[in-house]
């Protein structure tokens, strides 16, 4: 059986538990039951806040690039994490501030082609 990922898959099987729950006769298993409905509801409700992420460069020194979407904003932004050597620094940009410095690194034409071929589009949206 699969792991749901989805809020539906896991709202989908709160609704059985709690149907399990309500068919049980015994009370410490009706109990148990409805604490698992409860606990895939809030794993629906996680799934739903959950940012996606997607490898845009790595670099040679151990420079990392990500394109992080926020699933319930639709917020995107280019998440850039220094390599230890130059102090781990975490900095995050949105995609369209990123985009417009047109820099000429690779991290940059790897970010277009990934919105290319995920058919997002470039400036403008976030």
């Amino acid at each position: 059986m699969a792991v749901p990922n989805k809020p539906a898959e896991w709202l989908a099987r709160a609704v059985e538990a709690n149907d399990f729950a309500e068919q049980a006769e015994d009370v410490s298993a009706r109990k148990i039951l409805f604490e698992i409905a409860a606990g895939y509801e809030r794993l629906a409700l996680y799934a739903r806040s959950a940012k996606q992420v997607a490898d845009i460069y790595r670099s040679s020194n151990g420079d990392r690039w990500r394109l992080i979407t926020d699933s319930v904003s639709g917020r995107r932004f280019v998440r850039h994490e220094a390599n230890p050597a130059s102090g781990g620094q975490i900095t995050e940009t949105p995609v369209e501030d990123f985009l417009a410095v047109n820099g000429p690194g690779p991290e940059y034409e790897a970010l277009r082609r990934l919105l290319g071929s995920s058919g997002a589009g470039q400036a403008g949206e976030g």
